[in-house]
């Protein structure tokens, strides 16, 4: 059986982490996790009101994904509406 623990952020550093590093593309494609994508998405919306996430976050998913080797099609990559509930102001 798979386990399906939640990974939580242990602190505002980790979350900027995620967010900095998917925005810069340096984030280790292993911890691009749900809870990365979640935490990054908050990052953007709290700390970064030069980023319009409802404008730009499928830009910036998709170049992320890009860099590490990641395809954006239909069935992987980039997704439109789990990216839009998490990053609604």
């Amino acid at each position: 059986m798979t386990d399906h623990t939640p990974r939580l952020f242990t602190s505002d550093a980790a979350i900027r982490h995620v967010g900095e590093g998917l925005i810069l593309q340096t984030l280790p494609k292993a911890e691009w996790t749900h809870e990365a994508h979640l935490g990054a998405c908050a990052f953007i919306v709290r700390e970064r009101p030069d980023i319009a996430p409802e404008c730009e976050m499928r830009d910036i998913i998709s170049r992320y994904n890009a860099s590490v080797g990641g395809v954006n099609d239909d069935m992987q990559g980039y997704h439109e509406t789990i990216t839009r509930a998490s990053s609604s102001r």
